[in-house]
């Protein structure tokens, strides 16, 4: 009895010290997490809420896709903007969007849009990304 003891003390030690004193594995460093971007995505064009506000004052034709949620656009979105939740963007396309001339997306963060422009990339649509999304389109008209 006492040489088990003995034995299963020996085990928990060797086992608790083979835990506690291993080498680090070396992993390699972790890029900040970010969307991967096609090479057509990087030639997106990025507009800020300014420059927008300035489109949409000087009435050209475009199409200003917000691609939240009915919830989120229901809090808040910008006027005249077209709501179409990013989960049904890609069955909406044919419809709605398909030879539009200029479409500028945005979803409350901007980190939606991403994803968004990638849809229409493959869809064969170009879309500018509104830079900070709703947020700081918000925070450009409280200046």
């Amino acid at each position: 009895m006492n040489l088990a003891l003995i034995i299963l003390a020996v085990v928990f030690i060797v086992v608790a010290w083979k835990r506690f004193h291993r080498k680090p594995v070396q992993q390699e460093p972790v890029a900040p997490t970010r969307m991967e971007s096609s090479p057509q995505q990087k030639n997106t064009e990025l507009i800020n809420a300014p420059e927008l506000a300035a489109v949409i004052s000087h009435g050209e034709n475009l199409i200003i896709l917000d691609v939240d949620s009915r919830e989120l656009f229901a809090i808040g979105h910008i006027p005249g903007a077209t709501n179409i939740p990013f989960d049904e963007l890609e069955t909406r396309i044919p419809n709605e969007l398909s030879g539009s001339s200029r479409i500028v997306i945005y979803d409350h963060s901007g980190t939606l849009s991403q994803k968004a422009v990638s849809v229409l990339l493959e869809n064969g649509l170009k879309a500018a990304i509104l830079s900070g999304g709703y947020n700081e389109w918000q925070h450009a008209k409280q200046k």
